[in-house]
């Protein structure tokens, strides 16, 4: 078990970055994140941080961008994201480049497949 744990944290602490470029009319992106970093073992080894993709809405640009479940968003036109400046961000361009983080993907739609559920918003 020791193992499977370390590896695991090891996942969750290597990060997949990619970009992913959209171009949007007035319609929002279609997705759901946390609001606020989440710990998800005891020990705080694995903590989803705020910004990570909790839902999806289907046909959104979000999936059909290829948005996973348990992607952190990073940066917007680069632009540190937060809950707080999120809006402000994406409603100032319908081109947007987002930079994003797919280490949390696994743990997180693994743990949605054994049926444990998350409080993502404020």
């Amino acid at each position: 078990m020791d193992l499977f744990y370390e590896s695991l944290v090891s996942y969750a602490e290597t990060p997949k970055y990619s970009e992913i470029n959209i171009t949007r009319g007035a319609e929002l992106l279609g997705f759901q994140y946390i609001h606020k970093s989440v710990p998800i073992t005891d020990d705080k080894r694995i903590v989803f941080p705020e910004m990570m993709v909790m839902r999806i809405q289907p046909n959104s640009i979000a999936e059909k961008h290829g948005l996973r479940l348990g992607t952190h968003i990073i940066k917007i036109n680069d632009i540190d994201i937060t809950p707080d400046n999120y809006h402000e961000v994406i409603d100032e361009s319908s081109d947007l480049k987002l930079v994003v983080n797919d280490s949390y993907c696994m743990i997180y739609q693994s743990l949605l497949k054994e049926g444990v559920s998350f409080d993502y918003k404020e």
